[in-house]
């Protein structure tokens, strides 16, 4: 019957929220391969609305997670990142994708990605620094890593931490 009747909907809004309510009867009758169909369904009705496709992008988040579904985790991650309009919601989610290309996908292009992206949002933000640092390092990317290098070196309070920074970028 709701799925009749989002069908019948006139505008993506209501359509949406028709749809979201489906998904969520799916995914408490642990039906999460419809629900993730019908989240997919939502997110592809107005795919640049945050207003329609973030819910259903976060739905799919907590699908995918438990799932362990790393790759679609990815994906849905970076769709989150691209309608977040909150700074810090958006830093938390680019943080979670470095940890994850990183960690769990073995993809360090594409956690260096997503911390640089972060650091667009606060070029000071030491966490950034700290993983950008450790991936430049282990891909050999020198003149990157003597960059990030410097920059936690201007933003270090500890003199020992600046002067450790400092020959670190020295010996690069």
């Amino acid at each position: 019957v709701l799925i009749v009747a989002a069908k019948n909907a006139d505008a993506p809004q209501p359509r949406a929220e028709i749809l979201g309510d489906v998904a969520r009867i799916y995914e408490e009758t642990s039906q999460v391969d419809k629900s993730e169909a019908i989240h997919r369904q939502v997110l592809e009705l107005a795919p640049e609305d945050p207003s329609i496709a973030l819910p259903a992008a976060r739905a799919l988040e907590r699908i995918y997670a438990a799932s362990g579904k790393n790759v679609d985790l990815a994906q849905i991650l970076r769709v989150q990142v691209r309608l977040e309009e909150n700074v810090e919601a958006r830093r938390e989610l680019l943080g979670r994708l470095g940890t994850l290309a990183e960690e769990s996908l073995s993809d360090d292009p594409g956690a260096i990605s997503a911390w640089k992206e972060r650091l667009e949002d606060d070029p000071a933000d030491s966490v950034a620094l700290a993983a950008l640092d450790r991936l430049y390092e282990r891909s050999g990317d020198h003149r990157a890593l003597v960059e990030v290098l410097r920059t936690r070196e201007r933003n270090a309070d500890d003199a020992d931490a600046r002067k450790a920074l400092m020959g670190r970028a020295a010996k690069t």
